[in-house]
Protein backbone atom coordinates (compact mmCIF):
# COMPACT_ATOMS: atom_id res chain seq x y z
CA UNK A 1 0.00 0.00 0.00
CA UNK A 2 2.79 2.12 0.77
CA UNK A 3 4.12 1.95 -3.03
CA UNK A 4 0.48 2.77 -3.99
CA UNK A 5 0.45 5.86 -2.28
CA UNK A 6 3.64 7.18 -3.40
CA UNK A 7 3.10 6.65 -6.66
CA UNK A 8 -0.31 8.12 -6.78
CA UNK A 9 0.84 11.34 -4.80
CA UNK A 10 3.62 11.74 -7.67
CA UNK A 11 1.08 10.84 -10.28
CA UNK A 12 -0.89 14.03 -8.27
CA UNK A 13 -4.58 11.75 -7.57
CA UNK A 14 -6.16 12.93 -5.16
CA UNK A 15 -9.77 12.25 -5.31
CA UNK A 16 -10.70 11.47 -9.33
CA UNK A 17 -8.76 10.13 -11.54
CA UNK A 18 -6.25 12.04 -13.64
CA UNK A 19 -7.22 12.36 -17.37
CA UNK A 20 -4.55 12.31 -19.63
CA UNK A 21 -4.86 16.21 -21.68
CA UNK A 22 -1.71 15.64 -23.70
CA UNK A 23 1.03 15.64 -20.92
CA UNK A 24 2.55 12.46 -21.91
CA UNK A 25 6.34 13.42 -21.47
CA UNK A 26 5.53 14.70 -18.14
CA UNK A 27 3.47 11.89 -16.80
CA UNK A 28 6.68 9.84 -18.31
CA UNK A 29 9.09 11.96 -16.02
CA UNK A 30 6.96 11.52 -12.64
CA UNK A 31 7.11 8.06 -13.22
CA UNK A 32 10.54 7.70 -14.26
CA UNK A 33 11.23 9.47 -10.83
CA UNK A 34 8.89 7.39 -8.39
CA UNK A 35 10.74 4.30 -9.80
CA UNK A 36 14.07 5.98 -9.55
CA UNK A 37 12.80 6.45 -5.93
CA UNK A 38 11.47 3.31 -5.19
CA UNK A 39 14.52 1.41 -6.46
CA UNK A 40 14.75 -2.58 -8.46
CA UNK A 41 12.35 -3.97 -5.76
CA UNK A 42 9.87 -1.15 -6.18
CA UNK A 43 9.77 -0.68 -9.77
CA UNK A 44 9.53 -4.99 -10.26
CA UNK A 45 6.37 -4.79 -8.06
CA UNK A 46 4.56 -2.36 -10.07
CA UNK A 47 5.67 -3.07 -13.32
CA UNK A 48 4.22 -6.77 -11.70
CA UNK A 49 2.01 -6.58 -8.97
CA UNK A 50 -1.20 -7.26 -11.46
CA UNK A 51 0.87 -11.18 -12.12
CA UNK A 52 1.74 -11.33 -8.38
CA UNK A 53 -2.07 -10.47 -6.98
CA UNK A 54 -3.23 -13.21 -10.05
CA UNK A 55 -1.09 -15.93 -8.88
CA UNK A 56 -1.84 -15.57 -5.05
CA UNK A 57 -5.80 -15.25 -5.66
CA UNK A 58 -5.54 -18.66 -7.88
CA UNK A 59 -4.17 -20.17 -4.82
CA UNK A 60 -6.83 -18.95 -2.47
CA UNK A 61 -9.55 -19.98 -4.71
CA UNK A 62 -8.52 -23.36 -5.09
CA UNK A 63 -8.14 -23.56 -1.32
CA UNK A 64 -12.07 -21.64 -1.06
CA UNK A 65 -13.34 -24.18 -3.81
CA UNK A 66 -12.15 -27.07 -2.01
CA UNK A 67 -13.82 -25.43 1.30
CA UNK A 68 -16.79 -24.95 -0.43
CA UNK A 69 -17.71 -28.66 -1.44
CA UNK A 70 -16.72 -29.40 2.32
CA UNK A 71 -19.05 -26.46 3.46
CA UNK A 72 -22.01 -27.51 1.04
CA UNK A 73 -21.82 -30.78 2.10
CA UNK A 74 -22.02 -30.33 5.46
CA UNK A 75 -24.76 -27.92 5.92
CA UNK A 76 -26.72 -29.71 3.52
CA UNK A 77 -29.91 -28.29 1.56
CA UNK A 78 -32.55 -27.26 4.15
CA UNK A 79 -29.91 -24.73 5.77
CA UNK A 80 -29.36 -23.36 1.97
CA UNK A 81 -30.51 -19.60 3.25
CA UNK A 82 -29.19 -19.40 6.79
CA UNK A 83 -25.63 -20.36 5.21
CA UNK A 84 -25.72 -17.78 2.64
CA UNK A 85 -26.53 -15.34 5.19
CA UNK A 86 -24.14 -16.52 7.80
CA UNK A 87 -21.17 -16.43 5.21
CA UNK A 88 -22.01 -13.18 4.27
CA UNK A 89 -22.07 -12.25 7.24
CA UNK A 90 -18.96 -13.57 8.15
CA UNK A 91 -17.15 -11.67 5.45
CA UNK A 92 -18.23 -8.74 6.42
CA UNK A 93 -17.01 -8.34 9.87
CA UNK A 94 -13.82 -9.35 7.82
CA UNK A 95 -14.19 -6.19 5.62
CA UNK A 96 -15.38 -3.64 8.54
CA UNK A 97 -12.35 -4.77 11.11
CA UNK A 98 -10.03 -3.78 8.24
CA UNK A 99 -11.98 -0.49 7.24
CA UNK A 100 -12.03 0.47 11.23
CA UNK A 101 -8.53 -0.35 11.46
CA UNK A 102 -7.58 2.01 8.60
CA UNK A 103 -10.13 4.64 9.14
CA UNK A 104 -8.59 5.00 13.26
CA UNK A 105 -5.06 4.46 12.41
CA UNK A 106 -4.01 5.63 8.84
CA UNK A 107 -5.51 8.27 6.39
CA UNK A 108 -5.83 6.00 3.71
CA UNK A 109 -9.56 6.07 3.15
CA UNK A 110 -9.51 9.93 2.94
CA UNK A 111 -12.54 12.38 3.02
CA UNK A 112 -13.35 12.31 -0.76
CA UNK A 113 -13.52 8.50 -0.54
CA UNK A 114 -16.34 8.81 2.74
CA UNK A 115 -17.99 11.71 0.17
CA UNK A 116 -18.50 9.30 -2.72
CA UNK A 117 -22.21 8.45 -3.31
CA UNK A 118 -23.03 5.32 -1.40
CA UNK A 119 -25.66 4.68 -3.78
CA UNK A 120 -23.52 3.33 -6.70
CA UNK A 121 -21.64 1.10 -3.99
CA UNK A 122 -24.96 -0.45 -3.62
CA UNK A 123 -25.42 -1.61 -7.49
CA UNK A 124 -22.88 -3.10 -6.80
CA UNK A 125 -23.98 -4.65 -4.20
CA UNK A 126 -27.17 -5.47 -5.67
CA UNK A 127 -25.56 -6.84 -8.41
CA UNK A 128 -23.12 -9.44 -6.56
CA UNK A 129 -26.30 -9.81 -4.42
CA UNK A 130 -28.08 -11.33 -6.86
CA UNK A 131 -25.54 -13.13 -8.38
CA UNK A 132 -25.40 -15.19 -5.02
CA UNK A 133 -28.94 -15.42 -4.77
CA UNK A 134 -29.33 -17.22 -8.17
CA UNK A 135 -26.19 -19.55 -7.58
CA UNK A 136 -26.85 -20.79 -4.12
CA UNK A 137 -30.62 -21.32 -5.43
CA UNK A 138 -29.50 -23.03 -8.62
CA UNK A 139 -26.50 -24.98 -7.27
CA UNK A 140 -28.26 -27.24 -5.10
CA UNK A 141 -29.91 -28.82 -8.65
CA UNK A 142 -27.27 -28.17 -10.12
CA UNK A 143 -23.77 -30.95 -10.77
CA UNK A 144 -20.91 -29.47 -9.50
CA UNK A 145 -19.03 -30.49 -12.52
CA UNK A 146 -21.46 -28.50 -14.67
CA UNK A 147 -21.03 -25.54 -12.42
CA UNK A 148 -17.26 -25.61 -13.24
CA UNK A 149 -17.83 -25.16 -16.86
CA UNK A 150 -20.81 -22.62 -15.99
CA UNK A 151 -18.13 -20.39 -13.92
CA UNK A 152 -15.93 -20.34 -17.12
CA UNK A 153 -18.54 -18.41 -19.06
CA UNK A 154 -17.99 -15.45 -16.82
CA UNK A 155 -14.96 -14.48 -19.30
CA UNK A 156 -17.22 -14.72 -22.19
CA UNK A 157 -20.17 -12.24 -20.66
CA UNK A 158 -17.44 -10.19 -19.28
CA UNK A 159 -15.87 -9.32 -22.65
CA UNK A 160 -19.81 -8.26 -23.66
CA UNK A 161 -20.20 -5.93 -21.01
CA UNK A 162 -16.33 -4.62 -21.28
CA UNK A 163 -17.51 -3.84 -24.91
CA UNK A 164 -20.33 -2.29 -24.67
CA UNK A 165 -19.84 -0.44 -21.56
CA UNK A 166 -16.36 0.04 -21.62
CA UNK A 167 -15.86 0.51 -25.32
CA UNK A 168 -13.31 -2.29 -24.80
CA UNK A 169 -11.59 -4.17 -27.89
CA UNK A 170 -9.72 -7.63 -27.89
CA UNK A 171 -7.80 -9.43 -29.77
CA UNK A 172 -9.59 -12.06 -32.19
CA UNK A 173 -7.74 -15.21 -30.49
CA UNK A 174 -9.30 -13.28 -27.33
CA UNK A 175 -12.97 -13.18 -29.07
CA UNK A 176 -12.14 -16.86 -30.15
CA UNK A 177 -11.37 -18.20 -26.76
CA UNK A 178 -14.51 -16.25 -24.81
CA UNK A 179 -16.14 -18.11 -28.15
CA UNK A 180 -14.73 -21.68 -27.00
CA UNK A 181 -15.95 -21.57 -23.87
CA UNK A 182 -19.30 -20.54 -24.54
CA UNK A 183 -19.12 -23.63 -26.75
CA UNK A 184 -18.06 -25.66 -24.03
CA UNK A 185 -20.40 -24.67 -21.44
CA UNK A 186 -23.31 -25.09 -24.30
CA UNK A 187 -22.13 -29.04 -25.19
CA UNK A 188 -22.49 -29.74 -20.86
CA UNK A 189 -25.55 -27.67 -20.63
CA UNK A 190 -27.47 -29.80 -22.61
CA UNK A 191 -26.65 -32.91 -22.08
CA UNK A 192 -27.18 -32.25 -18.26
CA UNK A 193 -30.84 -30.89 -19.01
CA UNK A 194 -31.84 -33.57 -21.14
CA UNK A 195 -30.71 -36.01 -18.45
CA UNK A 196 -32.76 -34.56 -15.73
CA UNK A 197 -33.62 -37.93 -13.54
CA UNK A 198 -30.23 -38.21 -12.51
CA UNK A 199 -29.11 -37.47 -8.88
CA UNK A 200 -25.47 -36.65 -7.59
CA UNK A 201 -24.89 -39.02 -4.34
CA UNK A 202 -25.33 -37.39 -1.36
CA UNK A 203 -25.26 -40.20 1.23
CA UNK A 204 -24.19 -40.34 4.62
CA UNK A 205 -20.76 -41.74 3.53
CA UNK A 206 -20.29 -39.60 0.73
CA UNK A 207 -20.68 -36.53 3.28
CA UNK A 208 -18.96 -38.03 5.91
CA UNK A 209 -15.73 -38.90 3.57
CA UNK A 210 -16.16 -35.43 2.53
CA UNK A 211 -15.44 -33.70 5.75
CA UNK A 212 -12.66 -36.51 6.65
CA UNK A 213 -14.97 -38.61 9.18
CA UNK A 214 -13.61 -42.13 9.43
CA UNK A 215 -15.74 -45.24 8.86
CA UNK A 216 -15.87 -45.79 12.76
CA UNK A 217 -16.79 -42.49 13.71
CA UNK A 218 -19.82 -42.78 11.06
CA UNK A 219 -22.77 -44.49 14.05
CA UNK A 220 -21.55 -41.32 16.62
CA UNK A 221 -21.94 -38.73 13.95
CA UNK A 222 -25.35 -40.19 12.89
CA UNK A 223 -26.70 -40.42 16.41
CA UNK A 224 -29.15 -38.15 16.63
CA UNK A 225 -31.02 -39.54 13.68
CA UNK A 226 -31.96 -42.09 16.39
CA UNK A 227 -35.74 -42.78 16.37
CA UNK A 228 -36.16 -40.68 13.83
CA UNK A 229 -39.25 -42.00 11.44
CA UNK A 230 -37.63 -41.02 7.93
CA UNK A 231 -33.77 -42.02 8.35
CA UNK A 232 -33.38 -45.55 7.08
CA UNK A 233 -30.74 -47.99 6.33
CA UNK A 234 -27.59 -45.83 5.54
CA UNK A 235 -29.55 -42.43 5.63
CA UNK A 236 -29.25 -42.60 2.02
CA UNK A 237 -30.42 -39.27 0.51
CA UNK A 238 -29.72 -37.60 -3.13
CA UNK A 239 -29.64 -34.07 -5.02
CA UNK A 240 -32.19 -34.52 -8.01
CA UNK A 241 -30.90 -32.76 -10.66
CA UNK A 242 -33.13 -30.35 -12.66
CA UNK A 243 -33.09 -28.48 -15.59
CA UNK A 244 -34.52 -25.27 -14.48
CA UNK A 245 -31.70 -25.35 -11.25
CA UNK A 246 -28.86 -25.77 -14.00
CA UNK A 247 -30.82 -22.25 -15.96
CA UNK A 248 -30.87 -20.53 -12.83
CA UNK A 249 -27.14 -21.45 -12.30
CA UNK A 250 -26.17 -20.20 -15.76
CA UNK A 251 -28.06 -16.98 -15.22
CA UNK A 252 -26.25 -16.14 -11.89
CA UNK A 253 -23.28 -15.53 -14.22
CA UNK A 254 -24.73 -12.28 -15.44
CA UNK A 255 -25.16 -9.83 -12.82
CA UNK A 256 -21.67 -11.03 -11.61
CA UNK A 257 -20.10 -10.27 -15.13
CA UNK A 258 -22.18 -6.31 -14.89
CA UNK A 259 -20.66 -6.19 -11.25
CA UNK A 260 -17.01 -6.97 -12.49
CA UNK A 261 -17.20 -4.23 -15.15
CA UNK A 262 -19.49 -1.32 -13.32
CA UNK A 263 -16.19 -1.98 -10.68
CA UNK A 264 -13.54 -1.59 -13.04
CA UNK A 265 -15.79 1.30 -14.28
CA UNK A 266 -15.47 3.00 -10.23
CA UNK A 267 -11.97 2.27 -10.15
CA UNK A 268 -11.01 3.27 -13.47
CA UNK A 269 -12.71 6.85 -12.75
CA UNK A 270 -12.41 7.60 -8.98
CA UNK A 271 -9.76 6.83 -6.38
CA UNK A 272 -10.96 4.22 -4.10
CA UNK A 273 -9.25 2.02 -0.91
CA UNK A 274 -10.59 -1.51 -2.27
CA UNK A 275 -11.24 -2.15 1.18
CA UNK A 276 -13.53 0.58 1.50
CA UNK A 277 -15.42 0.06 -1.25
CA UNK A 278 -15.72 -3.86 -0.71
CA UNK A 279 -17.28 -3.51 2.96
CA UNK A 280 -19.90 -1.12 1.54
CA UNK A 281 -20.64 -3.23 -0.79
CA UNK A 282 -20.68 -6.36 1.01
CA UNK A 283 -23.29 -4.69 3.69
CA UNK A 284 -25.06 -3.84 1.06
CA UNK A 285 -25.52 -7.26 -0.38
CA UNK A 286 -26.73 -8.84 2.76
CA UNK A 287 -29.68 -6.82 3.24
CA UNK A 288 -30.08 -7.33 -0.62
CA UNK A 289 -30.59 -10.67 -0.04
CA UNK A 290 -33.52 -10.59 2.48
CA UNK A 291 -35.23 -8.95 -0.37
CA UNK A 292 -34.58 -12.04 -3.10
CA UNK A 293 -36.21 -14.23 0.09
CA UNK A 294 -39.84 -14.45 -1.08
CA UNK A 295 -38.87 -15.62 -4.68
CA UNK A 296 -37.02 -18.27 -2.70
CA UNK A 297 -40.73 -19.83 -1.46
CA UNK A 298 -41.53 -20.34 -5.13
CA UNK A 299 -41.08 -24.28 -7.31
CA UNK A 300 -37.68 -23.94 -9.22
CA UNK A 301 -35.78 -21.67 -6.94
CA UNK A 302 -36.04 -23.73 -3.14
CA UNK A 303 -39.30 -23.92 -2.46
CA UNK A 304 -38.57 -22.94 1.01
CA UNK A 305 -41.88 -22.25 3.03
CA UNK A 306 -41.01 -19.21 4.68
CA UNK A 307 -42.41 -20.34 8.16
CA UNK A 308 -39.48 -22.73 8.24
CA UNK A 309 -36.72 -19.63 8.31
CA UNK A 310 -36.98 -18.21 11.77
CA UNK A 311 -36.47 -22.36 12.86
CA UNK A 312 -33.69 -22.13 9.99
CA UNK A 313 -31.62 -19.63 11.85
CA UNK A 314 -32.21 -21.26 14.94
CA UNK A 315 -30.76 -24.89 14.55
CA UNK A 316 -28.31 -22.95 11.97
CA UNK A 317 -27.03 -21.33 14.72
CA UNK A 318 -26.81 -24.16 17.24
CA UNK A 319 -24.79 -25.91 14.47
CA UNK A 320 -22.41 -23.41 14.02
CA UNK A 321 -21.45 -23.25 17.31
CA UNK A 322 -21.27 -26.71 17.73
CA UNK A 323 -24.11 -28.07 18.71
CA UNK A 324 -24.30 -31.86 17.28
CA UNK A 325 -27.51 -32.68 18.41
CA UNK A 326 -28.91 -30.74 15.08
CA UNK A 327 -30.08 -32.54 12.19
CA UNK A 328 -28.87 -31.84 8.80
CA UNK A 329 -31.31 -32.30 6.24
CA UNK A 330 -30.76 -33.21 2.33
CA UNK A 331 -34.11 -32.45 0.32
CA UNK A 332 -35.91 -32.60 3.50
CA UNK A 333 -34.45 -36.09 4.69
CA UNK A 334 -32.71 -36.75 7.00
CA UNK A 335 -29.12 -36.91 6.42
CA UNK A 336 -26.59 -36.65 9.51
CA UNK A 337 -25.85 -35.13 12.64
CA UNK A 338 -24.47 -31.49 12.25
CA UNK A 339 -20.43 -32.02 12.58
CA UNK A 340 -18.05 -30.39 14.99
CA UNK A 341 -16.03 -29.65 11.74
CA UNK A 342 -18.57 -26.86 10.69
CA UNK A 343 -17.16 -24.23 12.22
CA UNK A 344 -13.95 -24.38 10.66
CA UNK A 345 -15.19 -25.35 7.68
CA UNK A 346 -17.55 -22.21 7.51
CA UNK A 347 -14.73 -19.54 8.96
CA UNK A 348 -12.17 -21.11 6.43
CA UNK A 349 -14.07 -20.67 3.67
CA UNK A 350 -14.84 -17.37 4.91
CA UNK A 351 -11.59 -16.12 5.09
CA UNK A 352 -10.59 -17.81 1.88
CA UNK A 353 -13.62 -15.62 0.10
CA UNK A 354 -12.85 -12.76 1.94
CA UNK A 355 -9.24 -12.65 0.51
CA UNK A 356 -10.39 -14.01 -2.55
CA UNK A 357 -12.44 -10.87 -3.47
CA UNK A 358 -10.48 -8.21 -1.83
CA UNK A 359 -7.34 -9.70 -4.39
CA UNK A 360 -9.84 -9.93 -7.27
CA UNK A 361 -10.60 -5.99 -6.61
CA UNK A 362 -7.14 -5.39 -6.83
CA UNK A 363 -6.72 -6.69 -10.01
CA UNK A 364 -9.70 -4.79 -11.55
CA UNK A 365 -7.92 -1.54 -10.18
CA UNK A 366 -4.48 -2.22 -11.71
CA UNK A 367 -5.76 -4.49 -14.48
CA UNK A 368 -9.20 -5.14 -15.88
CA UNK A 369 -12.45 -6.98 -15.11
CA UNK A 370 -12.14 -9.53 -17.45
CA UNK A 371 -8.81 -10.98 -16.51
CA UNK A 372 -10.49 -11.53 -12.93
CA UNK A 373 -13.22 -13.08 -14.50
CA UNK A 374 -11.22 -15.58 -16.23
CA UNK A 375 -9.89 -16.13 -12.97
Amino acid sequence: MVLEEEEEKLLGRKGEKVLNDGCDEDTDEVVEEFHVKQGALGTFLVKWRTWIIAICFLGIQVVNSVFRVKMYQAWGTEYTFFRQQLTNFLYNVDASIVVIYLLIFTDEITPEMRRFPIWKLAVLGFFDGFSDFLSSVGGIGTPGSVQTVLNQTLIFYTMVFAIILLGSRFAPIQYAGGLAVMLGAALTIVPAITNNDTTDDMSTGSVMRGLGQPEETWAEVTSCLDGVDDASEGFASSVSIHWYSILIYAASILPQAASYTFKEMTFKKFLLNVFYVSCIVSWTQLALVWVFLPIQSLKGFGNVPLSTIPSQFKEGIQCFFGNQDVIVYQNQSPLACCSAHVPVVTMIYSITGFTGGILQLFIMKYGSATPAGGL
